[in-house]
């Protein structure tokens, strides 16, 4: 089965980052949600056409005396992987950080993006 003209998420088992996907003319935008996570704390990379999301976030200190009376998140390490298809550039990757979402854009490879209108008769 070739998966080369789709993007694939490799990590169905992982529920715990949110992904939106926008296609446009341009390429592709990939949305997570990272809430609480710093710039330096996130790391996006190109590697063997998929694209991986590392978040990681150092754990509070040992020394705090604050008790929680109910803990619902906590301050371990994320990691979110897909499967690029073929016909982008990997090379003109960029990425912004703006109120707990990180948009990652992909733009078309213009030699292997193709658009063909089919005329119906």
């Amino acid at each position: 089965m070739r998966y080369s003209n789709s993007l694939l998420d490799l990590n169905r088992s992982y529920q715990n980052m949110p992904l939106n996907v926008l296609k446009n003319e341009k390429g592709y935008v990939f949305e997570f949600i990272v809430p609480g996570f710093k710039q330096e704390e996130l790391n996006v990379m190109v590697e063997d056409r998929n694209l991986i999301l590392k978040a990681e976030r150092a754990n509070e200190e040992k020394g705090t005396k604050q008790k929680y009376s109910q803990r619902s998140f906590g301050f371990g390490n994320l990691t979110k992987k897909l499967r690029l298809p073929e016909h982008v550039d990997v090379d003109g990757l960029s990425a912004k950080l703006a109120h707990g979402i990180l948009k990652v854009e992909l733009p078309f490879d213009s030699k292997k993006h193709i658009v063909r209108t089919i005329s119906i008769n």
